[in-house]
């Protein structure tokens, strides 16, 4: 008896065990255009992309719902809830390509709305094929014009590698939307134009809790902003990581050669927790803080390379390591009177005067205004290591970021100072010695590649040529402005 009692228990701690194996195991499902509520998720019974965004009881934790390629036009609602521990992906199948057509819906409007939680959407398409882009309504919200985009409204949501362009705007992401990521996107041709300004920005976001990271992403070309960290007094605006951003001629469709600040972070509200780290701003410039004179806090801004760069009404900042491109003057700060400059750490930067008879700084304290040369600057306790250039850089500044999700992937941007016809790169840590890769233009992705073989373990020699750039929904014959050999985003692709 004691025997058959002691294998019984064994049986049932097996039984027990199994069934714990068969909890954690990772399912996958398929989602295709042609896929049905009537299916089953398999691969021969697919479902519609409405019913598996709807989190089928066969969805759990840890699962993958691969997009098979094809349009998927409508508008869509995703209430996918997955665990920290274990997200819920949503993924194109690899060398497939699956485009969400956004399409107005009577009751979601148009967008791509998503709600749930711990979801990763990665490596897909959003886009909007309605050729108009100008309406003569100003404002915000156009009755004649929907364009659609991704909202995020759900907490903790990752948008991976995703192709973002031709929609109203690219992401809005909430404040509803507790932490969240955005990373490695192309994002593009978004926005339309109105009487008033040009609308619709790359990613316009807002945060409460935890921290919400925008980065290593190619933003470009909208009617509105590249970066829109923004809101009015009740707004959130805490807690922030926006670094390795490649962000370059936003506002351009508005009217050609038109500008945008590349990336805008703060509003009525303060500012707290952010950093803004590692990116590359080229025609358009970094600003932060807003005109209001909300009071900005705990705010690091460092090692980026930019073109233009405003700081407004600071507490608590820290501005080091970075790199100013400007005319006079090269960087503006304001404070309120009064204001304590004490608790700014601002050091260790480099500046190029592009205008180099005129001030490098304007300080502007209230109504005061003052325009500094470097010893005056200095003489305020800030820049004791700053190094100062008269004019535009020279030779070549080549930024790599490898992708943290896509092995064989990488963004690649080149400052051409010198205006070389080719520049070297090193894809030493992206690519393997003897893989197949090719660069593509980041303004036209699906374009032919830029440059394609085998890594040899050698640097790349990447012409720096006119690519076309693909253009904008509407706007077929639009001038664009020419980048190549002045400046080059691109991207790596391993084969």
């Amino acid at each position: 008896m004691k025997r058959l009692f002691f294998v019984t228990t064994n049986l049932a701690v097996s039984f027990i065990v199994l069934v714990g194996v068969k909890s954690v195991v990772a399912e996958e499902f398929h989602v295709s255009p042609v896929g049905t509520l009537a299916g089953d998720g398999s691969r021969e019974h697919p479902w519609d992309l409405t019913s598996a965004l709807a989190h089928p009881t066969a969805v759990t934790p840890g699962d993958t719902i691969w997009l098979h390629g094809g349009k998927y036009k409508g508008s869509f609602q995703s209430k996918l809830k997955g665990r920290e521990d274990a997200r819920i992906v949503v993924r194109q199948i690899p060398h497939e390509r699956a485009v969400i057509e956004l399409v107005a819906h009577p009751q979601l409007g148009t967008t791509f709305l998503c709600y749930g939680a711990w979801t990763r959407f990665q490596d897909f398409e959003v886009t909007c094929t309605n050729p108009q882009r100008r309406t003569k309504i100003a404002g915000s919200w156009p009755s004649d014009l929907q364009r659609g985009s991704i909202q995020c409204r759900g907490s903790h949501l990752q948008f991976v590698n995703l192709l973002v362009h031709d929609l109203g705007s690219g992401f809005g992401c909430w404040s509803e939307a507790e932490g969240g990521e955005i990373y490695g996107c192309m994002i593009y041709n978004n926005g339309w134009g109105g009487p008033d300004r040009g609308h619709g920005h790359g990613i316009y976001a807002q945060n409460k809790e935890s921290i919400k990271i925008i980065k290593d992403n190619m933003i470009f070309q909208q009617f509105g902003f590249g970066v829109h960290v923004y809101g009015s007094g009740n707004a959130f605006l805490k807690g922030f990581q926006i670094s390795g951003n490649a962000v370059f001629h936003n506002g351009c469709l508005q009217k050609p050669g038109g500008q945008t600040t590349g990336i805008l972070v703060g509003g009525g509200a303060p500012l707290e927790d952010v950093f803004v780290e590692d990116n590359m701003v080229y025609n358009g410039g970094l600003q932060i803080g807003s005109s209001s004179t909300a009071k900005n806090k705990d705010v690091t801004v460092r090692n980026n390379y930019v073109t233009g760069l405003r700081l407004f009404y600071q507490d608590r900042l820290v501005f080091e390591e970075n790199t100013v491109i400007g005319g006079w003057p090269v960087l503006t700060v304001y404070q309120n009177e009064g204001d304590s400059l004490e608790n700014h750490k601002i050091n260790r930067n480099v500046y190029y005067n592009t205008q180099p008879k005129h001030y490098l700084f304007s300080l502007l304290l209230g109504k005061e205004r003052n325009a500094l040369f470097l010893k005056e600057w200095q003489k305020r306790g800030f820049d004791a290591n700053a190094q100062v250039h008269d004019g535009h850089p020279r030779g070549v500044n080549v930024f790599i970021r490898p992708n943290l999700y896509e092995p064989g992937r990488a963004n690649v941007v080149v400052f051409n100072w010198d205006r070389k016809p080719e520049v070297s790169v090193n894809l030493k840590d992206v690519l393997k010695k003897g893989q197949k890769f090719r660069i593509v233009s980041a303004r036209n992705f699906h374009g032919p590649a830029v440059v394609s073989g085998l890594f040899n373990g050698e640097e790349v020699l990447l012409p720096m040529r006119h690519v076309a750039p693909a253009q904008p929904v509407g706007m077929p014959e639009y001038e664009l402005p020419e980048m190549e050999p002045n400046f080059g985003g691109y991207v790596v692709l391993a084969e």
